[in-house]
């Protein structure tokens, strides 16, 4: 029985205990399903569906498809495209057919019927629009817009508390929290007058959960129902719900409270009252209007069927057959490479062993390194060696800014830190501080000044003739600015890493990337950025596994551990002998220019050939990535042109996830296709090593590829569209032009160019060199493995020796040997 409008008094919650409870469980369950977007200075790649993990691939697609509209694929004519173009062949569908429906392929009439109904140009069904929450199905009913105009309020209201903290006229009331801010100001806002009665607002309980109750009251929303009807609130606006989930779960990040209670609560307060008001002038009972198939959506996934006059294979199943033979074509081609490049030296043993390289370098396993590492190691044979882990190198840490107090999150985002960096004042760098801080304080200024009523006027008078220089000059001669980065204070570790634990994180991280002997004089921990100009998106282009920041900070750290005399004594006391002459020396990896700057070193001459070599490397890699940009602007001029939409590509085309010896990959351009992670598996006994791999970097390569993959395949719906119709929210997000939801995932000018795909969508493949009793045994303790194997998130295969073939891990359990669909081209190139 729902409340009525006029008898509810004010204040009260016309519910009992078990309902408060219901509606808890069902808030937190609705929630869980959506996403998590941090702030876009802060932005790190997230699997949008990461909250439907358990219902697998394709079930969290179709759940996509009911509440959001979403296309969770390329379109069967994009399919097609590929097919006609190479890049998907007729042994592709055969055996991507085989895989999915063994029974029906058993007949060979059968198999030919599925392929050819497969190649045939039928019409593919668009999502429909969702109808969610109670309004829309009211406005279904009645030929109204109520929800629409719900919409445009609630936003226009996150959009005022979202982007506060940096406007100089703040939303009163903010630090209280968004339900409460709006509360207090709700009688006196029009856009409620409109959709309900007057003072209608002194109806509503005073806190978020009790008018969460209320309105579900009004709207007759049944028990059975409950969960069902928030998770649809939420996907009407799933890009600030995203955000204020992330606001909900990092509050000592937040400058003002607010989670998804007090959402749901605004969400819900225009609804129930604009609601009830049309239900009853219209007659209408919404207990009827709520009732009807209670059945969570995503469980209705479509399979094959058959039958006289159907089609075998439905639209969606269709698509699922074209996206594995897809992916595995490209896969195929991979792990034929890998086999053939493969050297069998015995498990556990880096390349190049017989002999001592002149360096080495430890890379991120970002696929932009990918490029850089083959270039280096391609100058001389067996003058360079190179490894690759996740950038935060194991240092889980927080940055303290000198003067200013701020800090930054160097982590990869599911961490919490344990560990405190802080810059140090010292001599040396007095200047190079004055000037940051005095370039700091002035950009502060302006920004105020511009923010301000009356200033701009003023501001305009006295400095508009440099300023407008200054833009000119900027627009024309965009190389003219850049360089090398600025020298840097240095870094003091404050709490969290004591000597002991720093001796076991130097043990655990050159034991697991294999570099145990055969020690270079010059061994280079190289983190990354990217420093671009004008750039909303610049942090999804830095280090995920730094949190969106770049790595030099905690490639400083490393080194400074590594090259501790008290750590160097600890390792020898477990019998790790890294010889006295060797020198561990930071360095940061610029993915936009190509450029790497060895940091806290000076222009010392036993490292002139290192330098040469990096400049080398990186002008050869900044020439091969040239040739994948839309236009002829070098990358070293594009990544300081402040209209440049697209400074470099990114981690587009991102494919693979190899776990390996460096050996594996040694001399093989993989494409900067593939995240590189060096392991030695019988330096990890127990496991332990591939365990962290496997669930922390990993974790991080599936959600960037799932970033990636939905931002390609929808980009209105999980992607953020077009980047030059883009407004910035406060340090929050953006949205598309003046208005509107907080877009979700990446521009379309990092996936694709004009109306062409740049990025190939596909499900990660994990490649690893390990014993399979081992993998298996990590996949049967980890539920997230589990469900990343058993859902189809990822693929996987893996080996124990570099002499043995590919085994291909079932998503029900058990191997396979791994088969090409077809002969392998010796010229094939992933």
């Amino acid at each position: 029985m729902s409340a009525s409008l006029d008898t509810a008094s004010p204040g009260t919650v016309p519910a009992t205990d078990a309902r408060a409870g219901l509606v808890l469980a069902a808030l937190a369950a609705a929630s869980a399903k959506l996403p998590v977007a941090w702030p876009i200075a802060d932005l790190i790649a997230v699997n949008p569906l990461a909250g439907l993990q358990e219902r697998g691939f394709e079930g969290a697609v179709a759940w996509g498809r009911e509440l959001l509209g979403l296309r969770g694929h390329m379109t069967l004519g994009q399919f097609r495209e590929s097919y006609d173009a190479g890049r998907v062949t007729r042994a592709d569908l055969l055996a991507a057919l085989r895989r999915r429906h063994p029974a029906l392929c058993a007949a060979g009439q059968a198999e030919a019927e599925l392929l050819a109904e497969l190649l045939e140009d039928l019409d593919e069904e668009a999502p429909a629009d969702p109808v969610l929450g109670v309004a829309a199905r009211l406005d279904q009913a009645l030929g109204t817009s109520v929800a629409a105009a719900v919409d445009q309020e609630v936003l226009k209201w996150c959009a005022a508390f979202c982007g506060a903290a940096q406007a100089a006229w703040p939303m009163p009331g903010r630090e209280r929290g968004l339900f409460h801010a709006w509360r207090a100001m709700a009688a006196r806002d029009p856009g409620l007058r409109r959709l309900a009665t007057s003072g209608a607002v002194r109806l509503m309980p005073a806190q978020p959960l009790a008018t969460i109750e209320w309105a579900l009251d009004l709207l007759a929303v049944p028990d059975t129902r409950v969960e069902r009807e928030l998770t649809e609130q939420l996907c009407r606006t799933p890009g600030f719900a995203a955000h204020f989930r992330w606001r909900e779960e990092h509050p000592e990040l937040c400058d003002a409270p607010g989670g998804i209670a007090e959402l749901v609560a605004l969400r819900l307060s225009y609804e129930a009252l604009a609601v009830a008001r049309l239900a009853r002038e219209r007659g209408i009972a919404l207990e009827e209007l709520n009732a009807g198939r209670e059945q969570d959506p995503g469980d209705r996934v479509g399979h094959s069927r058959g039958g006289a006059g159907r089609a075998l294979l439905d639209g969606t199943e269709r698509a699922f057959i074209w996206l594995d033979a897809y992916e595995w074509h490209y896969r195929d081609r991979l792990l034929a490479k890998l086999a053939r490049g493969g050297r069998p030296a015995g498990a556990g043993r880096p390349p190049q062993t017989d002999r001592t390289p002149a360096a080495q370098a430890i890379f991120c396993i970002d696929t932009r390194s990918e490029g850089l590492r083959r270039a280096l190691e391609s100058l001389s044979p067996g003058r360079w060696q190179t490894f690759g882990m996740a950038g935060f190198f194991g240092l889980p840490v927080v940055l303290e800014h000198l003067h200013s107090g701020q800090t930054t999150r160097l982590l990869p985002g599911p961490l919490e830190p344990t560990a405190v960096v802080a810059e140090r004042d010292s001599g040396a760098g007095a200047g190079v501080l004055a000037r940051r801080n005095h370039a700091q304080a002035l950009a502060t200024a302006h920004r105020a000044a511009k923010a301000s009523a009356l200033a701009p006027y003023s501001m305009a008078e006295a400095t508009g003739w440099l300023t407008g220089a200054a833009a000119a000059l900027r627009t024309l001669f965009p190389g003219a600015r850049g360089g090398q980065p600025a020298a840097r204070p240095p870094l003091e570790l404050q709490a969290g890493l004591g000597l002991e634990e720093q001796i076991a994180w130097a043990r655990f991280t050159l034991r697991t990337i294999g570099l145990t002997d055969h020690f270079a004089p010059v061994i280079l921990i190289a983190g990354h950025t990217s420093l671009v100009t004008n750039n909303a998106y610049q942090a999804a282009l830095e280090c995920g596994a730094c949190g969106g920041h770049a790595g030099g900070e905690n490639a400083r750290l490393a080194a400074a551990i590594l090259n501790d005399p008290r750590v160097r004594a600890g390792l020898r006391e477990q019998g790790l002998e890294v010889p006295a002459a060797t020198r561990f020396i930071a360095a940061e990896h610029d993915t936009a220019t190509d450029t790497v700057s060895l940091l806290d070193v000076g222009d010392e001459d036993e490292l002139a050939a290192v330098r040469a070599d990096l400049e080398e490397a990186g002008a050869a890699l900044a020439k091969e990535r040239a040739r994948l940009l839309p236009d002829s602007s070098p990358p070293r001029r594009r990544a300081r042109d402040w209209a440049q939409v697209r400074p470099e590509w990114g981690l587009a085309r991102n494919a693979a996830f190899i776990v390996a010896p460096s050996a594996v990959r040694s001399g093989l351009d993989l494409g900067a296709r593939t995240f590189l992670h060096s392991y030695e598996w019988s330096n990890d006994p127990d496991g332990t090593a591939l365990e962290t791999i496997l669930t922390a970097p990993g974790l991080v390569v599936q959600w960037i590829s799932a970033q990636y993959y939905f931002s390609s395949v929808d980009p209105e719906v999980l992607g953020a569209g077009d980047k030059t119709l883009h407004n910035v929210l406060g340090d929050v997000g953006v949205l598309q032009g003046a208005g509107g939801d907080l877009r979700l995932g990446l521009p379309w000018q990092s996936v694709g160019h004009g109306e062409v795909l740049f990025h190939e969508p596909m499900r990660p493949l994990f490649v690893l060199q390990a014993p399979l009793a081992r993998i298996d045994r990590l996949i049967a303790a980890s539920v997230l493995l589990g469900d990343y194997v058993g859902g189809r998130w990822i693929a996987l295969v893996a080996r124990e020796q570099p002499d043995q073939p590919w085994q291909l891990r079932l998503p029900s359990g058990g191997w396979q040997p791994w088969r090409p669909a077809e002969p392998e081209a010796p010229d094939a190139t992933p």
